[in-house]
């Protein structure tokens, strides 16, 4: 046997050997992960309904919230580009195009209308705490955050 032919099964066997180790890693890793896309319901909130959930323009992000319900009874909910979880805190670095901080929710049923707080605690410390009101037999949202107005509008059934 020719050194050439050593030398390039040697390299087919690391080739092997690495892309195992690297399917094992990807497969370990996203058995951990929480799959809130095929397994959840999505209720989405705002002054109108999008065509497509990308066309909510960055700028017009604060308008709008997407609640991700597991069957579990785990939630998510995105709202101004961040997500607020039910099961762990987020934590976002500081940018310079996005404040730093974590997120947090709770979520209560009373009288049948859904009450999420939705906490951001900045890297300064400061608290902010948004109240989302759902309907969900109506399909309406109410949102406010203590000293600005409340914003009002439509839920829709986003993905059963």
């Amino acid at each position: 046997m020719e050194i050439a032919e050593v030398t390039r099964k040697f390299s087919f066997m690391k080739f092997r050997f690495a892309s195992f180790f690297f399917a094992l890693l990807l497969a370990s890793a996203s058995s951990s992960a929480r799959d809130f896309v095929t397994n959840t319901t999505v209720i989405g909130c705002g002054p109108k309904k999008p065509e497509f959930f990308s066309s909510v323009e960055m700028i017009n992000a604060y308008k709008y919230f997407f609640v991700h319900k597991a069957k579990n009874g785990d939630y998510v909910i995105w709202h101004d580009n961040f997500q607020y979880a039910s099961f762990e805190q987020k934590q976002y670095h500081q940018l310079y195009v996005q404040n730093g901080g974590h997120t947090s929710t709770t979520m209560q049923v009373v009288e049948g209308i859904e009450r999420y707080s939705l906490n951001f605690r900045e890297t300064s410390g400061l608290t902010r705490t948004r109240i989302l009101l759902i309907d969900p037999n109506n399909m309406t949202f109410v949102s406010r955050i203590a000293g600005f107005q409340p914003m009002m509008g439509v839920c829709w059934l986003e993905k059963n």
